[in-house]
């Protein structure tokens, strides 16, 4: 069997999107993850459209799913697996320190591709909050520099 991308629940609409947005496979070697198919019928999730998500991650030994939908992966499903779920703004923050010139080169890169950027932060739809709204911050000072 040929390694599929994970755009989605096989024949979803919203699979079908993402997978007509997907970068090129090239960007990301290693990124198709082939075999996880067979352990979706065995899988519970809230959402079970997030299945191939934690099947997939299961087959390839990955070490954490990174993730805004924190609420569809339950801690304790997650921890049979030893998996981690870890916020996409956590995942940034937690590649600084291994090499900070790609960090800011890729954040560059990303802010770059952004179009409609907000004139200020504060009129944004992302909630500026706690410990989140720092991170955010931080990260909006680096993409604006």
């Amino acid at each position: 069997m040929d390694a599929q991308p994970l755009a989605g629940p096989s024949g979803s609409q919203a699979g079908a999107d993402l997978q007509n947005t997907r970068p090129d496979d090239r960007a990301v070697p290693d990124c198709l993850v082939d075999g996880y198919q067979d352990l979706l019928p065995s899988l519970a999730l809230p959402d079970e459209n997030d299945r191939h998500v934690l099947a997939a991650a299961i087959v390839s030994a990955a070490d954490a799913i990174v993730t805004f939908n924190l609420r569809d992966f339950p801690k304790p499903v997650l921890d049979k697996y030893h998996l981690d779920l870890i916020h996409p703004d956590d995942f940034i923050f937690q590649q600084f320190g291994i090499d900070n010139a790609v960090v800011l080169v890729s954040v560059q890169r990303c802010r770059a591709r952004l179009r409609n950027l907000p004139e200020a932060l504060p009129n944004t739809s992302i909630r500026w909050r706690g410990k989140a709204c720092r991170k955010r911050l931080a990260i909006c000072a680096l993409i604006l520099e």
